[in-house]
């Protein structure tokens, strides 16, 4: 009597958790190198392909969420199938951070207190650079003078011109601030020139450059710094324009950012 031998090859899947991932945002997540998976959400997740009992995988992150940026790391990423689904991966998201900081300059009093968003109180007795608490992307800030100088009395301003951006959907967008200022966009949100102008004078902001089927109007582009910080400069972006005879696309004039 002849003997057959069948062979079967007991296969699992490979999966785990997600969390932190920001509302909106998304991670593409790899095993061993390919089976790309997309997570949009928090929770639980399995890749599609299952792989057989005793072999290896590595799970690592393909490309990271933005909008805000995030940064995922994963536990429990790498190991050897023994006879059962791996359910353990974990995969964690938080937000990429960053300073907000510039220079003192002039101050002749005893002190200076400026404040971050109402705190984080730095208190300064020269001049020189300042640096706030790291806040994470996409969040918004505040510098304000919290106290003045004394001995001899001093009037402290921060000056800046700020406001917000909308509409955006390709990168490309220049404004320039009529003192040389110069700011390319690749998203919404709100800005600030490097560069302050002086309690007392005008200013005036213009976009020199468009992105591609884009139209962008500036309201409040112009007026008189007058003791405070501009902030009500908002950039209002639409795409695909529609013309008589078709779409047109804007043209562009190349400019030296430096």
């Amino acid at each position: 009597m002849k003997t057959t031998t069948v062979t079967v090859s007991r296969t699992a899947t490979i999966g785990g958790s997600v969390t932190g991932l920001a509302s909106g945002n998304q991670v593409v997540l790899l095993n061993n190198g390919g089976d790309d998976l997309v997570l949009s959400a928090n929770g639980s997740f399995t890749f599609a392909t299952e792989l057989t009992d005793t072999s290896a995988y590595v799970v690592t992150v393909l490309t990271n969420p933005t909008a805000p940026n995030q940064t995922c790391s994963v536990t429990n990423a790498a190991g050897t199938l023994a006879g059962a689904d791996v359910t353990n991966v974990e995969v964690t998201c938080v937000n990429n951070q960053f300073s907000v900081g510039g220079t003192v300059a002039g101050l002749q009093g005893d002190q200076v207190v400026l404040q971050n968003n109402g705190n984080d109180d730095q208190v300064f007795i020269g001049d020189g650079g300042f640096t706030f608490s790291a806040q994470q992307d996409g969040s918004s800030y505040s510098i304000t003078v919290a106290s003045q100088p004394n001995s001899p009395t001093q009037l402290c301003s921060v000056t800046s011109g700020a406001g917000t951006l909308s509409g955006l959907q390709l990168p490309g967008l220049v404004l320039e601030l009529d003192n040389g200022s110069l700011l390319l966009f690749d998203q919404d949100g709100t800005y600030t020139f490097s560069t302050g102008v002086a309690d007392g004078t005008d200013y005036s902001v213009t976009a020199p450059l468009l992105p591609d089927e884009h139209d962008c109007s500036i309201a409040n582009a112009t007026g008189s710094i007058a003791g405070t910080d501009v902030v009500d400069v908002d950039v209002a972006c639409t795409t695909d324009i529609e013309f008589a005879d078709g779409f047109e696309t804007l043209s562009e004039t190349p400019l030296d950012l430096n």
